[in-house]
């Protein structure tokens, strides 16, 4: 999983045809969701997904473009360009992450 910036957030939605961003703060306790997250990237390796994660504090401009104003959230991307936002609890944000791999795996994107 990246950790995306600024200086490499274009070339990393430019990878692969789907990416998704987990956006986050080290102040949140709920860290099981990282942890999940990291399981998922690793479970979807490959040509077609990219996975990258953006600390909202260390930059706060980047986080201004993905338009999310709470976190834990996480935006699906295809070809570049962002098709949901997911904000809040783990279990929701799981099952939308699954909901959208299967989605992009059966062609629907």
């Amino acid at each position: 999983m990246e950790r995306l910036t600024k200086a490499n957030v274009a070339e990393f939605l430019a990878s692969k045809p789907y990416a998704l961003v987990l956006l986050d703060a080290d102040w949140n306790k709920h860290k099981e969701l990282a942890e999940q997250f990291k399981l998922i990237a690793e479970t979807y390796p490959g040509d077609d997904f990219a996975f990258g994660e953006l600390d909202v504090d260390a930059d706060p401009e980047l986080t201004k473009d993905f338009e999310v104003l709470n976190v834990p959230a996480v935006c699906y991307i295809f070809m570049g360009q962002k098709v949901k936002t997911v904000i809040g609890n783990t279990q929701s944000i799981k099952e939308q992450t699954r909901w959208f791999l299967e989605d992009c795996e059966n062609g629907w994107f």
